[in-house]
């Protein structure tokens, strides 16, 4: 009985493990497929390659493929990487708002040089946002470049 048990949940944590790293598939976006419990850092995480260097890996992946996005998995988590420069400028620019979090650790309390524009995440993003959004008009852009130009 207890054999059976533990096969059966076995084999629930292996089902429900395909379903999940099937993620993007199912929503018809690319994917590079996943490695069992690592996702697409096993080589992060067993310290062959650094995080950025994994990304570019990926990046180059999909572009390769000659997609315009695609998927990846941190470990259990599904990411978004857009590839085309149209995408990129539209979450940029009008679609930040369904963008707010980034999946980065910020703890205000005990380290606050975290809680800054990067790292927030949801309500305290928006506020944020909604202040430092003034600073970055074009005519004070062009005021801090004529400061960082001759002085």
């Amino acid at each position: 009985m207890i054999v059976l048990i533990v096969i059966s949940v076995i084999l629930l944590g292996y089902l429900y493990q395909k379903w999940h790293y099937s993620y993007w598939t199912r929503r018809g976006v690319y994917q590079k497929e996943p490695e069992f419990f690592y996702g697409n850092l096993k080589d992060v995480l067993k310290g062959k390659v650094s995080l950025n260097y994994q990304y570019k890996l990926l990046y180059d992946n999909l572009k390769s493929q000659g997609v315009k996005y695609g998927g990846h998995y941190e470990l259990m988590k599904p990411s978004f990487i857009p590839v085309d420069l149209d995408i990129v400028k539209s979450v940029i620019q009008k679609d930040f708002s369904s963008f707010v979090n980034r999946g980065n650790y910020a703890n205000e309390k005990h380290d606050p040089l975290s809680g800054h524009l990067v790292f927030l995440e949801n309500e305290k993003w928006r506020k944020l946002r909604a202040k430092l959004t003034p600073t970055f008009t074009t005519g004070n852009i062009l005021i801090f470049l004529y400061y960082c130009t001759y002085y």
